[in-house]
């Protein structure tokens, strides 16, 4: 899939999206921004014959400036699938990133490392201990 975007006028703010697409970005605060809206309102998306879906998510961007210039950028295999694999260090990133959204930094660095110690485990009763405290909030 590409998407087009024609006649890009700066953005007012850089919130809340900033180069990233992240769960964050799927929150109502993001998606309901009012530049959000107002980009999205000249954003057209298309099949791209170079998507090599099912095997990876490809995608990209065609921008239209005002003067008539075009600029474009294709990823052919998403970050994460076979042939762009993510490092340990961007995988835990992601995770604590993700986890920011519900939990406490501490709680998903030590989430994290128990997943990580998983394979060691004789008994599964402090992960699962840590994942219900996380789910109920308590």
């Amino acid at each position: 899939m590409s998407m087009t975007l024609s006649s890009v006028r700066p953005m007012q703010s850089q919130r809340p999206c900033e180069g990233a697409l992240s769960l964050a970005e799927l929150e109502d605060a993001a998606r309901l921004d009012e530049d959000v809206l107002m980009l999205a309102q000249r954003v057209s998306c298309a099949h791209d014959e170079r998507s090599r879906y099912p095997d990876a998510f490809s995608g990209g961007l065609k921008l239209r400036l005002r003067d008539g210039t075009e600029l474009e950028h294709f990823e052919s295999i998403n970050r994460g699938a076979e042939g762009q694999l993510l490092s340990i260090e961007q995988v835990q990133d992601k995770f604590l990133e993700n986890c920011a959204l519900t939990i406490p930094a501490a709680a998903a660095q030590q989430l994290w490392s128990a997943i990580l110690g998983l394979d060691e485990m004789n008994d599964v009763t402090e992960l699962m201990s840590l994942l219900r405290t996380r789910a109920s909030g308590a």
